[in-house]
């Protein structure tokens, strides 16, 4: 019995060795990925903070080049426009708009058209009442 109390005590000594041993490996684990997690963590942190200075560089660089194709166009824009108001009061001199009476002859003309315009509407204002006058007096008569 002594050989089996001993050999169960050596038993039991040798899984509290190996229970310690897998506890201890268990702890060196732990601490093995607490250590590595920081690590990773920070890393990826810094890896971050580049990704937003990478973004924030193309972001800068594609303001700019906006700018610079709406500055591009709005000195077309006005290229085109001088070059439009040119070519226009070119074409108003050689039929001689700009000089001469002409353009307060067609202010004058523009006037009078204004004013016919208007008496035409009046005109047929005064027209249309009449003729629902008469259509009146017609029924009335019939009436009676």
């Amino acid at each position: 019995m002594k050989d089996q109390k001993e050999q169960a005590k050596k038993v039991a000594d040798e899984v509290a060795d190996r229970s310690r041993e897998i506890w201890l490996a268990g702890l060196g684990l732990f601490s093995a990925i607490e250590e590595q997690g920081s690590k990773l963590f920070n890393e990826f942190r810094e890896r971050g903070e580049d990704f937003v200075k990478e973004g924030e560089k193309i972001e800068k660089k594609g303001i700019e080049y906006g700018k610079e194709i709406k500055d591009g166009l709005e000195q077309r824009f006005e290229e085109t426009r001088t070059f439009v108001e040119d070519k226009v009061s070119q074409a108003m001199d050689a039929m001689g708009f700009n000089g001469g009476g002409r353009k307060a002859d067609v202010e004058d003309l523009t006037a009078k058209v204004d004013h016919l315009t208007k008496t035409v509407e009046e005109l047929t204002k005064q027209l249309k009442k009449e003729k629902k006058t008469a259509t009146k007096k017609k029924s009335t008569r019939k009436k009676s």
